[in-house]
C-alpha cells in the first residue's frame, strides 16, 4: 500500500482531532467519498515510521459507516517505539485500499502547535509530541525525543504592570530564549474580546522574558489562560505571582483558578483579597505617603525570590514601550 496524494484521490480526508494521555495516542479523522462510491470496505488509522517504513496500526475505538458519503473513526494506540511516525488514514473500496496522508485538512479546533504529554514532565525517551509539518502540515508524532530534542521548559515567576499600567507576566526559561518561541493566552467568557492572543514578548535577561497579556478592566469576567511552545513542543503555563497582583494600581483584580488560569475581577471585588499579607505591615506614616503602585512595589520587594525577580525585570520592563 503506498500513499496516494489526495489531489489524485477522489476521497477526501479530514482531522477532526489528536489527543495525547502519557504514552497514549488517540486520533479521529472523518472520511467523505463521492456519492456515486459512497461505500466503504474497511477504515483504518494507520502510521509508517520513517526510517523504516515500519507500519502499526492503531485500535479502532469508534467506526460510523452509516452515514452515506461521510464516515468516521477514532482509533488509539497506548505505545510507539522511538522514532518519527507519520499518520495515514487507510480506505478500503472496491478492493483497493488507499492511504491518504492526515492533517493537512484538519478541524479549526485543532491548535497549530498540536498536543504532546510535556506537561507530564517525561523523561525523554517516553515524550510522545504529535505535531504538524512544515508546509503541508501533516499530523506526525514524534516518540523518545527524535526530532524535538532541545525542548525548553518555561514556567511563570510573576506579575507585574509595564509603565503604561498593561499586565505582564513574567516568565522564566530552561534555555536562553530563541526567535521561534511562541506564547499564546486564550479569553473566554468575553466576546468581545475572546479568543486566542499571540503575547508580545521582549527578553529581560538571559532566560527572562515578559508577556504583555490582554487582560484590562474591559476583559472583567474572563478566564486567561497561557500556553507556551518552545522547541515545537506546547505546554501549558500556569500563571503564579496572583496574590501580590497590585489590584488599586491596575484598576482591576486578578484571582487564580485550578488549572492555572486567571479570572479578571473588578478591582472592588478583588481589593481585600489582594491586599497586602498579615505579615507585611509598613507604619502608618510611610503607607500613608506612597502612591498606590509604590506600595504594590513594595509588597512584591518584601516576598521572597519572587520580589528579587521581580524588582530586577522591572527595571527593563520600564524600558519596554509601545
Amino acid at each position: 500500500m503506498k500513499e496516494i496524494p489526495l489531489a489524485a484521490t477522489k476521497v477526501s480526508c479530514r482531522l477532526e482531532d489528536v489527543r495525547v494521555d502519557d504514552r497514549r495516542v488517540t486520533v479521529s479523522a472523518s472520511v467523505t467519498l463521492p456519492e456515486a462510491e459512497a461505500e466503504l470496505d474497511s477504515l483504518t488509522i494507520l502510521a509508517h515510521r520513517r526510517t523504516d517504513d515500519w507500519v502499526v496500526e492503531f485500535e479502532t475505538e469508534f467506526e460510523d459507516r452509516t452515514s452515506g458519503v461521510q464516515s468516521l473513526i477514532t482509533a488509539a494506540r497506548d505505545s510507539l517505539d522511538r522514532g518519527v511516525w507519520d499518520v495515514f488514514v487507510a480506505v478500503g473500496r472496491a478492493g483497493i485500499v488507499e492511504e491518504i496522508r492526515v492533517g493537512s485538512s484538519r478541524s479549526r479546533l485543532l491548535e497549530p502547535e498540536g498536543v504532546s504529554n510535556i506537561d507530564d514532565d517525561p523523561a525523554p525517551h517516553e515524550r510522545v509530541i504529535a505535531y504538524f509539518t512544515r508546509g503541508a502540515g501533516n499530523l506526525s508524532i514524534d516518540c523518545g525525543a527524535v526530532l524535538h530534542r532541545d525542548v525548553a521548559t518555561a514556567r511563570s515567576v510573576g506579575l507585574t504592570l509595564d509603565e503604561n499600567g498593561r499586565a505582564v507576566l513574567l516568565v522564566e526559561t530552561t534555555g536562553a530564549p530563541r526567535p521561534d518561541d511562541e506564547y499564546f493566552c486564550t479569553l473566554d467568557g468575553v466576546p468581545q474580546h475572546g479568543g486566542r492572543h499571540l503575547l508580545p514578548s521582549v527578553q529581560l535577561g538571559p532566560r527572562l522574558v515578559g508577556l504583555r497579556m490582554p487582560l484590562s478592566s474591559e476583559t472583567i469576567g474572563a478566564t486567561a489562560h497561557v500556553i507556551s511552545v518552545h522547541g515545537g513542543a506546547r505546554t501549558h503555563l500556569p500563571i503564579v505571582g496572583v496574590e501580590y497582583w497590585p489590584t488599586r494600581a491596575a484598576g482591576f483584580g486578578l484571582a487564580g483558578v485550578d488549572d492555572g488560569g486567571v479570572v479578571v475581577a473588578g478591582a472592588a471585588t478583588t481589593a481585600r483579597r489582594n491586599d497586602p499579607p498579615s505579615w507585611y505591615a509598613p507604619s502608618a506614616r510611610r503607607e500613608a505617603g506612597r502612591s498606590p503602585r509604590e506600595r504594590a512595589r513594595a509588597v512584591v520587594k518584601a516576598v521572597p525570590l519572587l520580589g528579587l525577580t521581580l524588582v530586577r525585570a522591572g527595571r527593563s520592563v520600564r524600558r519596554w514601550r509601545s
